[in-house]
């Protein structure tokens, strides 16, 4: 194999850990916003 085609490899390697992260990652926030609606109901039914 070529130099080039190790660096494409590595490459693609980092970018596949990069976006896995942010996947992961993003997956706590729809947690928070439910929580935030929760709270925002029993405060509208509060008065």
């Amino acid at each position: 194999m070529k130099r080039l085609d190790y660096l494409l490899i590595i490459g693609l390697i980092l970018l596949t850990g990069i976006y896995s992260a942010d996947a992961l990652n993003s997956a706590i926030h729809p947690f928070e916003d439910a929580a935030m609606l929760l709270r925002y109901s029993q405060h509208l039914a509060e008065g």
